[in-house]
């Protein structure tokens, strides 16, 4: 895995708590503004003081689990400046659209994602999305990019994959919001494969937004990702509720037993040509059935 960092607020109480937990550990800091440096288990652990307040940098194998393990007393958000977050749903849904989301937030406006009780959307239900979707969705700028089943499954015949298929759609989505808000240095992507294959998916791209950072659930760092992934799920729902109303049925997600049931059913009522138009016939669901 690739070497990742993770950025953390944190107050005088926690600093003190940091120096005392990694005393025997310390290093000579040689930046501007670094006041303490660290390296404990092949990870670089650095303080900083400025005018806006003191952060912890955390930079190695993987960031977050070293949080976890070591720093779990800082809880808040790992960034509450201004930001673009990405994030997308319905990669594993059988009979469910690919959905991404970017959103911008300005720092300003970081503490409504408290107020709405946004971290994870896989722990909120969907009746708690759908309820606060409408809102956020006025609220928040941001670039959505839906891809149906039929036209992922265009790409895939194409030569594309998952991977790649994503990467792009990010890629544009960010690129999208980022051209709205130009000055906006933070930009953060839920990692699904490392930073160096994101890029050599995207070597045929006309425009690619660099200076990412990126970070497996980062949802629970990145308050832009948080928010994107409800809006993301938010849009996802709006989608499953146009199908269901046009075949009278309903359309679980992902690609387990529930589905396949649904697949069938489906076929009984509509024939197999017009699962072509709902399903991902590449997944082996659409063989087994």
């Amino acid at each position: 895995m690739a070497s990742g960092y993770l950025t953390l607020l944190v107050n005088e109480d926690e600093r003190e708590k940091i120096t005392t937990l990694f005393a025997d550990y310390e290093r000579q800091c040689g930046e501007v503004y670094c006041t303490h440096h660290y390296e404990r288990e092949g990870y670089q652990v650095k303080l900083y003081q400025s005018k806006k307040g003191d952060k912890l940098v955390i930079q190695g194998p993987d960031p977050i689990e070293f949080r976890n393990k070591y720093l779990s007393f800082i809880d808040v958000w790992a960034c509450e400046e201004s930001q673009i977050g990405s994030d997308e749903v319905g990669v594993c849904d059988f009979l469910l659209p690919l959905v991404v989301v970017s959103v911008y937030l300005d720092k300003k406006d970081v503490s409504k994602i408290e107020e709405y009780g946004i971290r994870d959307s896989k722990k909120l239900s969907d009746s708690y999305i759908l309820s606060i979707g409408p809102k956020l969705v006025k609220e928040f700028a941001f670039s959505k990019l839906t891809v149906s089943n039929e036209k992922y499954d265009e790409l895939v015949r194409g030569g594309e994959t998952t991977h790649t298929i994503k990467a792009k759609l990010h890629n544009r989505a960010i690129g999208n919001i980022h051209k709205q808000f130009p000055q906006c240095e933070n930009i953060f992507l839920d990692q699904f494969v490392n930073e160096k294959k994101y890029f050599e998916y995207l070597e045929n791209e006309e425009e690619v937004e660099r200076n990412i950072s990126f970070l497996t659930k980062s949802e629970t760092y990145y308050p832009s990702v948080a928010l994107a992934s409800v809006i993301a799920r938010y849009s996802l729902l709006l989608e499953k509720k146009k199908l269901e109303e046009k075949y009278h049925m309903t359309f679980p997600a992902g690609d387990g037993k529930e589905a396949d049931n649904a697949t069938k059913r489906f076929v009984a009522r509509y024939g197999k040509e017009e699962l072509h138009k709902v399903a991902k016939t590449t997944f082996k669901n659409f063989k087994n059935i």
